[in-house]
């Protein structure tokens, strides 16, 4: 029936043909008689990454003075928020907070709030057990099967000299068990339709876990750093890039270009990551075990600025996360 209708109002709107009896007999065809690559696409089909030839990448240009590189930085930034997260929804907050606290024998409390109506956060929470003033504090930024345990081992050294207050943020859809495919898939789709994209989200839920890490009693918050790994490294980045009350990020094996993550609506139009980590300068951001090469260029801004050191090869969380930046400490000790 629908088919027929259809049929009708090509003939009627386009064709200007008057109406006429419609054959709807089918007769079912092969698929290969249908495909247009019967034995598979050709050799130097880019159907998988037309995506990415739409419109040219912007290049990490150099810049001979700091006015020069000031000047690109407040217009990035301009359009990081007007082009790239427009749709955040207004200041960041952390509202409804609710508590749990730690059991005997468990490495973190709890805390979770909501960052939207309707969109609760978890985080876990530890601090100091014999706290001496404001305290530096680390928000972590956990990545898909990150439990507690897992990110005991990762942060042992931090716990074992026990002087900061590390929180740690599952962002909506990260957890011990993530979003299933198809859930993550819908996400992926129907973010777009209110200008988002799943990460621009978690983004968000990062950026309200910063004001709930703030509101902690016993924090600094002139001694906060953001950590991750993996993508959740460049979160950590922007989230930093947009709170300027971030002291310092730690990364671990973060992607060199947004291809790889995070996904952001329109940001490879006006920039990508190595570029981005260096709207950081002259705050510290410092990478653990390795530099990708990709950021290598990113040391220059840090120049300009006569900070060269701040963009940090790290070889130790706790002593970054206290203030000492020397090589003299092992990894993972």
């Amino acid at each position: 029936y629908l088919r027929g209708q259809a049929v009708k109002w090509f003939d009627r709107y386009l064709m200007n043909i008057p109406e006429r009896p419609i054959d709807l007999s089918v007769k079912e065809a092969s698929e290969p008689s249908l495909a247009v690559f019967p034995e598979g696409p050709p050799a130097d089909a880019e159907n998988y990454r037309v995506h990415e030839t739409f419109l040219p990448v912007r290049a990490f240009r150099s810049y001979t003075s700091l006015a020069a590189w000031q000047k690109r930085r407040a217009e990035l930034l301009q359009l990081l928020r007007t082009k790239v997260f427009a749709a955040f929804p207004g200041v960041p907050a952390a509202q409804n907070i609710a508590r749990k606290p730690r059991a005997q024998g468990q490495a973190f409390g709890e805390v979770s709030f909501e960052s939207e109506p309707g969109v609760r956060v978890r985080c876990l929470l530890r601090k100091p057990a014999k706290p001496k003033g404001p305290a530096p504090a680390l928000l972590y930024i956990a990545s898909d099967g990150d439990d507690p345990a897992s990110i005991d081992v990762t942060l042992r050294s931090v716990n074992q000299r026990d002087v900061a207050v590390r929180m740690v943020v599952y962002p909506r859809g990260v957890g011990e068990l993530g979003w299933d495919h198809s859930t993550w898939r819908s996400m992926l789709r129907n973010a777009m339709h209110v200008g988002h994209t799943v990460d621009s989200l978690r983004l968000w839920d990062v950026l309200c876990a910063l004001e709930a890490l703030r509101a902690e009693e016993g924090v600094d918050p002139a001694r906060i750093m953001v950590m991750g790994r993996g993508v959740e490294g460049a979160l950590g980045i922007y989230a930093a890039v947009l709170d300027e009350g971030v002291n310092q990020v730690m990364v671990v094996n973060p992607p060199s270009s947004h291809v790889d993550g995070p996904l952001f609506l329109n940001v490879l139009k006006h920039t990508n990551l190595p570029e981005a980590a260096a709207l950081l300068a002259p705050r510290r951001l410092n990478f653990y075990g390795r530099i990708p090469e990709a950021y290598e260029r990113s040391r220059s801004i840090w120049a300009l600025h006569g900070k060269a050191g701040h963009m940090f090869l790290a070889m130790n969380i706790h002593a970054v996360l206290e203030g000492r930046y020397d090589h003299h400490f092992a990894s993972g000790q």
